[in-house]
């Protein structure tokens, strides 16, 4: 068998020896070069790696390519990830050069065709027969009878080099023969690898890594996914990376047009360390977040298995992209350590038509959209209302955060009831539209009651959550209070809450009865406050906000009606504590008892609020002046009342100086004598 090309080693220790190239265009193939045995070419200096470059042919034309090498790959003295080879071409793997041989360019440079030249290691060579030709044939490279017969002419050395020789043709016969069975397993593959063909349907330009149409291995995002036939399930290449600890290697395909469902698969073959998925990432318009979806986890083991995730592109996002990624949770090595390297190995990646695309709940202008399903239930939803995505992820996330906690959805009424198959934290992506128009948390416990939230918040005792407002407004319900955050993630927002196994999430979204109560609570309060009786009216207006805030109008008046109660109710704590203040300089047992009637009755109006607590102080202030009136000497007393009556009638209060008086004239038991 002859080939076009053939490598010439221009240093170390084998400088000189050539090796031909041994892979044909028509039938495709890599050559491999690397220090571990089982390459098409083992070169064992130090500074080459044990996978170090691949060199394929196609069209003619020879490509080497760099396999994530320590010492790198350089081509005309520039370090490359890939590049063409020519004849004459010099490259370096680590620290060892190569040149290529193009018999066909060099041919065509002289006619009678250059030399092949093998040097043997001779100090002394009298004769000139320390230069032996393999002569480059139209055939290929071999060994002539002339050069065995110019040997023996010219060389008492003749026999030694013809054992020489005779131990070159020899390894050439073991070429042709014991390689035979390779070349014919690589002639296989490559005529599998031409009858590969991805399932109806497919959307990809890429499926089996026979090429790197559709697959962006070059994104510059960290991504150390390579091409190389141990990866293979069809064909002659797969996709592989290798991570130390803390690693993460991901792999992009370019993002297409989908119609509607879609099913993506890919075969999967993982070390224990990795956690490796397949996902799915989709985009729309400008105001729409990125929405990517993941499978659960591939297991660990030596054959490939499948990874599937069905999905559904919600309202406005229009092209999906599939991602591999792979995320080693080995502990990261320390700084002076060669670290240990777990592989992933992914295959025949396919997205095709599929699925129900759907709705699962309808209710007044939303749509609830199976995102992603998994195993066992709903992987996430997705909420939109007039074709607007308003909610592009709503999940249970894995207490990793990796994956997605199956759970299952049926409806209740107008409601959806959501029940997670284990623990895990509940995610949902709040459009900026949405947020835009307010969140709120309806507290639980001993903290019930309504609380407007900005973009950023935690909330330590959430009963429900409540993301935007009348039209476009969604209510999360937890069967318990627990503790619930937001933070903003670009222009949209994160909101989170645990989540325990099995327990019934209620996802509310009509709420046309609730607003009819309202309203009715509204005008009752409105009626209350007119009648005088303001502590009635406050706690009607805090009943709305409690268990009926669902109008944003009415939430406003509630909010604005409690504090102008609330402000009236103050105005009249300030009269009252200035009132006692005055009681206090006479020290009139009847002023205080009328002040306290009054501070009493403040207390119990304005129940549930400031003007309670403030009202509660003041009447324990007067009971206590009060108990203090009680235990004085009674001729002291009756000599300070007259001292004070006769200071007023001093200065012209007479009436006053009357009311004092009849004070002092009073029984013990309060009646007048």
């Amino acid at each position: 068998m002859s080939f076009q090309f053939a490598l010439r080693f221009e240093s170390g220790e084998r400088r000189g020896e050539v090796v031909p190239v041994a892979i044909a265009d028509a039938q495709g193939g890599v050559f491999t070069i690397g220090r571990r045995p089982g390459n098409s070419l083992q070169v064992t200096d130090p500074s080459v790696s044990g996978s170090h470059a691949e060199i394929e042919l196609a069209g003619g034309t020879l490509r080497i390519r760099d396999l994530d090498s320590t010492n790198g790959t350089e081509v005309a003295g520039r370090r490359v990830r890939q590049a063409e080879l020519g004849h004459g071409q010099q490259f370096v793997l680590g620290k060892v050069e190569f040149s290529v041989i193009d018999r066909a360019a060099g041919a065509a440079e002289d006619a009678s065709g250059p030399a092949l030249e093998l040097e043997l290691p001779l100090s002394d060579d009298p004769v000139g027969l320390d230069r032996t030709q393999l002569q480059q044939r139209d055939e290929g490279f071999e060994i002539t009878a002339d050069d065995l017969a110019r040997s023996r002419r010219t060389s008492k050395l003749g026999p030694i080099l013809l054992v020489g020789l005779a131990a070159l043709a020899g390894g050439a016969y073991y070429w042709t023969t014991t390689r035979a069975g390779a070349d014919e397993e690589s002639s296989r593959r490559a005529r599998t690898a031409q009858k590969v063909a991805a399932p109806s349907g497919h959307m990809l330009a890429g499926y089996s890594f026979e090429d790197t149409a559709g697959w962006l291995f070059d994104e510059g995002d960290g991504s150390q996914f390579l091409r190389t036939g141990g990866a293979a399930v069809s064909g002659r290449r797969g996709a592989r990376v290798e991570l130390a600890g803390g690693e993460e290697g991901l792999l992009v395909s370019e993002a297409v047009r989908v119609p509607g469902p879609i099913e993506v698969s890919a075969m999967v073959r993982t070390e224990a360390e990795i956690d490796a998925r397949i996902g799915v990432r989709f985009t729309g318009g400008e105001d729409l977040p990125e929405l990517t979806l993941w499978s659960g986890a591939a297991p660990a083991g030596d054959d490939f298995t499948e990874l599937a995730l069905a999905v559904t592109a919600p309202p406005g996002y229009s092209h999906a992209a599939v991602l591999l990624r792979g995320l080693s949770a080995a502990p990261e090595p320390a700084d002076d350590e060669d670290p240990p390297l777990a592989t992933m190995d992914v295959d025949d990646v396919a997205m095709v038509p599929g699925g129900d695309g759907s709705p699962l709940h309808s209710v007044a202008s939303w749509r609830v959209v199976s995102a992603a399903r998994a195993t066992g239930g709903h992987g996430a939803l997705a909420l939109a209302s007039l074709d607007r995505t308003l909610v592009p992820r709503l999940r249970i996330a894995e207490s990793s955060g990796e994956g997605d906690v199956p759970m299952s959805v049926s409806a209740n009424g107008g409601d959806l009831v959501l029940r997670p198959a284990t623990d895990g934290v509940l995610e949902i992506l709040v459009h900026r539209d949405l947020a835009g128009d307010g969140l709120a948390s309806i507290g639980g416990g001993d903290e019930a009651g309504y609380a407007g939230h900005g973009q950023s918040f935690d909330a330590a005792s959430a009963a429900s959550l409540l993301l935007g407002e009348d039209a476009n407004l969604v209510r999360v319900g937890f069967p318990g209070p627990r503790a619930a955050a937001a933070r903003p993630v670009g222009d949209d927002v994160l909101v989170r809450a645990a989540v325990s196994a099995g327990e019934e999430l209620r996802l509310q979204l009509d709420f046309s009865e609730e607003r009819t109560l309202a309203q009715r609570l509204a005008r009752r309060a409105d009626e209350e406050r007119r009648e005088g009786r303001s502590g009635d009216s406050l706690r009607t207006w805090s009943e709305l906000l409690t268990d009926v805030p669902f109008d944003s109008a009415l939430v406003q008046r509630a909010a604005a009606g409690q504090s102008e109660i609330v402000a009236e109710g103050i105005l009249e704590l300030k009269a009252l504590s200035a009132e006692v203040e005055r009681a206090s300089f006479f020290g009139l047992e009847e002023l205080y008892r009328e002040k306290l009637a009054r501070a009493q009755e403040l207390r119990t109006r304005f129940r549930g609020s400031d003007v309670e607590t403030a009202s509660a102080a003041l009447a324990d202030e007067i009971s206590s002046a009060l108990e203090a009136l009680g235990g004085g000497d009674a001729a002291a007393e009756a000599a300070r009342l007259e001292g004070i009556a006769e200071a007023l009638r001093e200065a012209g209060s007479v009436g006053l100086a009357g009311r004092v008086d009849n004070y002092r004239q009073r029984d013990p038991d309060g009646s007048q004598r």
